[in-house]
């Protein structure tokens, strides 16, 4: 995984990135209806490992699953809100989404279900989630991110972060 940032190390924004996700267990995430009306969820995540990218599983029903069909693009934060003063961590992301199926959907429950045992011990694979839950994978790839962490940067230092495109 590749990252491109300004005024620090980029082995220390990696390091506070991949913290920040390994601490967090929900996302906010933000996409665009067809009209261009905002609309916000927030789900349980996990990390795809090597990549940029974080999985959730959600019914292709929901208000969120059809705005990334029709608009893929998202925002999302990555904090954990009982946090209070000092110090401050937290994630803004922005990237696209698309809903995964055959390999990509298997590798997205392998990440979950490692994350979420509750998932391992319900189901076999990702053809059980679907089956099941009614849900389907949909992956977010982060194409920026700020960082936010007092406790590896200043205070009140965001780090600007760019990953290089597959």
């Amino acid at each position: 995984m590749d990252l491109n940032v300004n005024d620090v190390d980029p082995k220390l924004a990696e390091a506070a990135f991949s913290q920040l996700l390994e601490d967090n267990k929900l996302i906010s995430i933000a996409t665009l209806d067809v009209e261009g009306l905002p609309y916000s969820n927030t789900a349980f995540f996990a990390r795809v490992p090597g990549r940029p990218a974080l999985v959730i599983f959600t019914e292709p029903e929901k208000n969120h699953s059809r705005n990334i069909e029709a608009r893929p693009n998202f925002s999302a934060t990555v904090f954990d809100s009982t946090q209070m003063g000092s110090p401050l961590r937290g994630l803004q992301l922005v990237g696209t989404a698309r809903r995964l199926g055959g390999a990509d959907a298997q590798a997205a429950y392998l990440a979950y279900s490692g994350r979420f045992e509750w998932l391992a011990d319900t189901t076999d694979d990702y053809s059980d989630v679907e089956r099941k839950f009614n849900s389907r994978f949909y992956e977010f790839l982060i194409v920026n991110a700020r960082i936010y962490d007092e406790t590896r940067f200043a205070a009140e230092q965001i780090v600007d972060a760019t990953f290089e495109s597959e």
